[in-house]
């Protein structure tokens, strides 16, 4: 979203943010984007919440955007109805299953799982008999997506698919790679970019790169981003049954440039979305990332992996299974560093489907229609 409406669409679009942060992000700030404010509690939060309510009704903004707000967005829909303007919303995930899935987390009656479930359910409710049947526009993540939300009535004329993106400006394979210091010299590396949920299930691909391990000494895997001290622990009980937990790193999260000289020294990269309602509608940005820095990546079958693997020679689907994964690394690795063609025939496909230039093109006509 920074990207998209920060490089590409600031200057046809004058937006304030409302968000919610961490603690040293407080306050209002001018950014690429627009004016952002940040809440880091409820009640700036809501402070915030009727500072835009009243701003809405007194006329200062063209339209009004929810982005995800699976409960809130019935009130700026009705807001934006009383003030006569446009309302939009941007569904780049489906939160209302999100919040389903993440109550299963908790146990059976307790606050944490009856919460998410209230969530989750009048969320559902909510966008499905009100904001979304009020929505001048809706902008979802993927053409599935797309067929789930007109599944629900709403006219297919009034929406339209942003997959996630990428800048070619960072993600290419013509630039430098990162040296790490933790790994020997001439290791290969298996690198995975992103969370750590429970959801992703990613015991599943690396109990497959630790069975790889245990039988290579040259093997080493990386894991790219935020992630918890619980969350270290459970990723590293994967790796101690084989004994190769001391070839596991955690690098922690990196700016873009930087993230993308990490990819650049991977020689196989792992992208895992098991399916299910929840995540069969996304468009991974991880393996976008992958293929626009030349480097090989593994990953299961869902509908936009098998989209790009049809037209990449980079990307290798396989079946949501550790054998499956085992094979598909196994292979990746056999084929060794993908060649200039391969990497410019993917290259020159992810731009004439992906660049976020592209993207805010698509993104900008839309707008103009709205506010014309």
């Amino acid at each position: 979203m920074a990207v998209l409406f920060g490089k590409h669409l600031s200057s046809d679009l004058d937006v304030t943010w409302c968000v919610r942060g961490s603690g040293e992000h407080g306050g209002v700030h001018e950014d690429d984007v627009g004016t952002v404010r940040v809440s880091t509690s409820w009640p700036a939060f809501f402070a915030m919440f009727f500072r835009a309510t009243k701003e809405i009704l007194a006329g200062r903004y063209d339209g009004v955007q929810c982005r995800d707000l699976i409960v809130f967005s019935a009130w700026y829909a009705l807001i934006a109805r009383l003030a006569k303007v446009p309302f939009i919303y941007w569904m780049s995930f489906q939160m209302e299953l999100g919040y389903l899935e993440l109550a299963k987390r908790y146990p059976r009656y307790s606050f944490g799982r009856l919460a998410r479930l209230a969530l989750g359910h009048l969320g559902r409710f909510l966008l499905k008999h009100y904001t979304l049947r009020r929505a001048r526009f809706v902008f979802v993540q993927s053409d599935l997506m797309a067929e789930r939300v007109a599944e629900l009535g709403i006219n297919p004329d009034r929406m339209l698919a942003v997959p996630m993106g990428f800048d070619p400006s960072t993600y290419n394979p013509d630039q430098s790679q990162a040296s790490i210091s933790v790994l020997p010299p001439n290791s290969k590396l298996i690198l995975y970019v992103g969370t750590l949920d429970r959801e992703r299930k990613l015991d599943v691909p690396f109990e497959a790169a630790a069975r790889l391990m245990k039988r290579r000494e040259d093997l080493h895997v990386a894991i790219a981003g935020n992630a918890s001290d619980s969350e270290k622990s459970d990723v590293l009980k994967v790796f101690e049954l084989h004994g190769v937990d001391h070839r596991c790193h955690f690098l922690g999260r990196f700016e873009p440039l930087k993230l993308a000289e990490v990819v650049r020294r991977a020689d196989v990269c792992l992208s895992s979305f098991p399916n299910g309602p929840l995540l069969d509608t996304a468009t991974p940005t991880k393996l976008v990332e992958y293929i626009a820095c030349g480097s090989r990546a593994v990953i299961n079958h869902m509908p936009d992996h098998d989209f790009i693997a049809a037209h990449s020679p980079l990307a290798k689907p396989v079946e949501f299974s550790i054998e499956g994964y085992e094979e598909g690394i196994e292979e990746a690795l056999s084929q060794g560093r993908p060649s200039e063609p391969e990497q410019r025939r993917s290259f020159d496909w992810l731009a004439s489907q992906r660049e976020y230039a592209l993207l805010a093109d698509q993104c900008r006509k839309v707008y103009r229609k709205i506010f014309t």
